[in-house]
């Protein structure tokens, strides 16, 4: 495991995202690891689990209970950990001069004066149903008429199968119509949306890149270098940005 000085070099010498401070996405990064922590370290069953579906996953996993009640605990903490990282890239592209996190609960998660654009950011393709999208474009739609016209809006999906960016048009699930395309009203991979942004065409694969040691600094336990070094690391790197 690299020592926390050789971290501190690595950061140093090999920082390529000059669009975010160093210390901001330390930040950041604390408060991830703080919001995404296992507030239990008991089973939850507030929604009551199937002990159906716990007998068929044993028998399947060839695992004994206590196995799986481990596995059940960390696949409950995930949702609680996928909720945090949903505002990762929100916080991250808040932090970018001459742009802004609109936080939790607002109409829209991001705007940049300086571009003109604002955007609901989602982490991946499939976080909205196909047919909740219908009102994503509606949301969209409204914001920019009410509050900034000149402005183009996005729907980002960070984690997507291809790259794109074109208008958006959800069907209605419903009557199968679609809203005439509007250029204004668009809709972007995650990569394409950080080029956007930054300009540079690097930028989600850098932050990838260089992560793994922000994250050794803040939570000196994570192993950045075997990390790094791991080829299903690079590939889902690859598949993430490419």
């Amino acid at each position: 495991m690299l020592t926390r000085s050789e971290i501190e070099n690595i950061l140093k010498n090999q920082w390529n995202l000059p669009w975010i401070k160093q210390d901001s996405l330390e930040h950041i990064v604390k408060k991830l690891l703080k919001e995404g922590a296992p507030k239990k370290i008991r089973l939850d069953n507030r929604n009551v689990i199937d002990p159906f579906s716990a007998l068929f996953d044993i028998a399947i996993s060839h695992i004994n209970f206590d196995v799986w009640e481990k596995a059940e605990i960390v696949r409950q903490h995930q949702k609680t950990l996928q909720n945090a990282i949903g505002k990762f890239h929100q916080m991250v592209l808040g932090s970018i001069d001459g742009c802004e996190d609109l936080g939790v609960g607002k109409i829209v998660d991001f705007k940049c004066e300086k571009k003109k654009i604002f955007a609901e950011i989602k982490n991946k393709f499939n976080t909205v149903k196909a047919s909740d999208l219908k009102g994503v474009y509606k949301t969209i739609a409204e914001y920019r008429r009410m509050n900034c016209p000149d402005y183009t809006g996005y729907y980002v999906q960070i984690l997507t199968k291809s790259r794109f960016n074109r208008c958006f048009t959800p069907s209605d699930n419903t009557s199968g119509s679609k809203p005439e395309p509007n250029p204004h009203i668009r809709e972007i991979d995650g990569s394409s949306f950080y080029t956007l942004i930054t300009g540079d065409e690097e930028a989600l694969i850098n932050l990838y890149k260089i992560l793994p040691y922000v994250l050794q600094k803040v939570e000196p336990s994570f192993d950045a270098d075997a990390i790094v070094k791991h080829k299903l690391y690079q590939e889902l790197i690859e598949d993430a940005t490419k």
